[in-house]
């Protein structure tokens, strides 16, 4: 027990002593913990505020009892106007588009089914209410089926509250029911958006503390590749919003649409300024992410790379070396977003009633997520240690890998969700890409096996280990002398040299001193 707490005392201090080796580790530590819960406080509130818009749309169309197959389908013509049809199949399936019934086509002189009520005094209550709540809080208080004289369902009673004394009823028919399938796979999307984006900040800062802790290279330029695919669609996150918003007005609050009534009267005004909270986090995240990293690439460069300086041809080979870590790095995230996406969207929608060949997406499913962290595992081994066997293997799964989910766009569920859902067409590529190019560099890694990187890697490990005092060699293996690299003209702000002066050369049992020489006039640091 004493073992254990004196080893986890030890490397904890370790730890430690590792992130605040240079003042630039401090700051992007410390800025990527403040980015993770500033952002992660941002993307939890745009989750809670469309979840809580899904549950009221779910609530609804589960009361007025749609076929559990009900899929939206808009398109848009030339002249900015719209038609919202509901299918019991996919339209891009063969004879697909015979399942469609036309709910609403917007600009359309003489639309007769715009709204479709049996009371007069639901009309008026409805044209009262979409002008009313435009600006104001709406709670829902109850909701049920209304239901004929022959007991169907002719639409969906709704109890509202507004802000103050305000509550009133209104009828949503069940062309305005069916209509709202839309809104709710829409609101559904952005839920799964807000909660992958949510996941993402945490891994940045996992990914953050990694790299600073083993001064690792591919950490940091992964984290700087993410914060700019973030901020992207950061910024388009913003269009989005404010399409959606057209959209909703388009289809449902306008006094000639199937609904005719504001259901989220405030809802894409606080989603909206969240965004654009959320994108200004995302360039400053950026900035620093990039500055600061490029100063940690450099520093960690000095005393890991040109440790014992390495020729020219084991430079180029480490480069490779690099990149594949950083694509692996890259594919932790990117293919559990997207198989998680796919998933779900699968298995908690339409499409299940739709798919016939779920079992077969469900052991694709499965065997992604099992063999994902074997396959990250073999890919790191085997390029650090040049393991031609078990590069193979990592290779062969690779392939698999891009062989299935190239597959799935002969799948017609795959691709409709493809094409409708934007977020995860783009999180598809981007994994795509990244899944080609950690191959491609697999293979060229693997070709440049016993080339001398291996050595390379082992002797910088044993020097480590060692404690080797790490001086700098020039490229024609010019040593430098360890009082030229703690020599005054050589100090720089980078950091300071400690001194004890109590530290006596023949104690064994003490800690070693190390010396970590640097290039470039950057200052060397000696820890005790």
């Amino acid at each position: 027990m004493f073992d254990l707490a004196g080893k986890t005392r030890s490397g904890v201090h370790a730890a430690y002593t590792r992130i605040v080796l240079t003042r630039f580790g401090v700051a992007f530590i410390l800025l990527t913990l403040i980015h993770c819960f500033a952002q992660g406080a941002i993307q939890a509130s745009l989750y809670v505020g469309d979840a809580r818009a899904l549950s009221l749309l779910e609530n609804i169309v589960r009361t007025a009892d749609l076929p559990a197959s009900s899929i939206s389908w808009l398109q848009r013509h030339g002249s900015g106007n719209y038609t919202l049809s509901l299918c019991t199949n996919l339209p891009i399936a063969e004879g697909g588009t015979e399942s469609c019934v036309t709910v609403y086509q917007s600009g359309a002189e003489d639309w007769s089914g715009a709204v479709v009520s049996t009371k007069n005094e639901d009309l008026a209550i409805r044209d009262l209410t979409a002008n009313m709540f435009v600006r104001r809080t709406l709670k829902v208080n109850d909701i049920s089926a209304s239901l004929n004289a022959t007991g169907g369902i002719e639409g969906v009673n709704v109890t509202y509250q507004s802000t103050g004394d305000d509550h009133g009823n209104v009828l949503l028919s069940n062309q305005c029911v069916r209509s709202l399938v839309y809104a709710d796979e829409a609101m559904g999307a952005s839920k799964k958006e807000d909660a992958a984006l949510l996941g993402l900040q945490f891994w940045l800062l996992i990914l953050s503390f990694v790299g600073i802790l083993y001064s690792s290279i591919p950490q940091i330029l992964a984290v700087i590749c993410t914060r700019v695919l973030s901020t992207a669609w950061a910024a388009y996150s913003i269009y989005h919003t404010r399409r959606h918003e057209t959209l909703f007005r388009i289809l449902f609050t306008e006094p000639d649409t199937p609904c005719n009534f504001n259901l989220f009267p405030t809802h894409f005004k606080t989603q909206m300024a969240l965004a654009i909270a959320n994108l200004v986090l995302n360039v400053t995240a950026l900035l620093f992410t990039v500055y600061l990293g490029r100063l940690l690439i450099k520093n960690f460069k000095e005393y890991t790379i040109q440790r014992v300086g390495p020729p020219q041809g084991i430079l180029r080979i480490y480069r490779l070396f690099l990149t594949i870590f950083v694509l692996l790095q890259l594919s932790v995230f990117f293919l559990v977003t997207v198989v998680g996406l796919w998933t779900t969207w699968l298995l908690n929608g339409p499409l299940l009633h739709i798919s016939l060949h779920t079992p077969i997406y469900k052991a694709l499913f499965i065997f992604t997520i099992v063999s994902l962290p074997p396959w990250i595992i073999m890919g790191l081994y085997a390029v650090r240690r040049e393991l031609r066997s078990l590069m193979a293997g990592f290779l062969f799964i690779s392939f698999i890998y891009i062989a299935c989910w190239t597959i799935m766009f002969y799948s017609q569920v795959y691709r409709w969700t493809f094409i409708t859902w934007m977020f995860f067409a783009c999180m598809t590529v981007a994994s795509f890409a990244v899944l080609v190019l950690t191959t491609v560099f697999g293979v060229l890694c693997w070709l440049n096996f016993g080339k001398g990187l291996a050595e390379y890697l082992d002797a910088e490990a044993a020097l480590a280990k060692d404690n080797f005092t790490p001086e700098v060699f020039s490229e024609d293996q010019t040593a430098t002398k360890p009082k030229d690299v703690l020599s005054d003209q050589n100090m720089h702000s980078f950091g300071t040299v400690k001194e004890d002066i109590n530290w006596d050369p023949y104690d064994l049992d003490r800690a070693p001193i190390i010396v970590i020489g640097l290039q470039d006039q950057l200052t060397p640091r000696v820890e005790a």
